[in-house]
């Protein structure tokens, strides 16, 4: 019995540790294609940016503070914003990449 309670208590601690590791971060930005990459933004990119990801490229979120393009983990978040600008919150994962929690739609820049 105390080895249970000592791997539970064990097991919310790194949940935790986790948690406090990965915090949620909120990114403006235009979201572009894989293919086009950082170049994939604005309202001149739009129309390409629908195209490609209707055609099967990756929707990526390309940041307004530096121009890098940061990858999506779950494309079916914002795949529906393709070249629009937005405001993405979610986590950043392991490899760089975006795990979208929540997408608003800001004005043209």
């Amino acid at each position: 019995m105390r080895k249970l309670l000592l791997v539970g208590m064990m097991m919310l601690v790194t949940a935790a540790l986790v948690a406090a590791a990965n915090p949620t971060v909120t990114i403006s930005g235009w979201v572009g294609d894989s293919s086009c990459g950082a170049s994939a933004k604005g309202p001149s990119h739009a129309a390409c940016a629908r195209n490609c990801i209707r055609n099967g490229k990756k929707a990526i979120l390309i940041n307004d503070k530096d121009g890098k393009a940061i990858n999506i983990a779950n494309q079916n978040e914002i795949t529906s914003h393709a070249g629009e600008h937005v405001t993405v919150t979610g986590k950043l994962t392991a490899d760089g990449s975006m795990h979208v929690n929540s997408v608003k739609l800001l004005g043209m820049k």
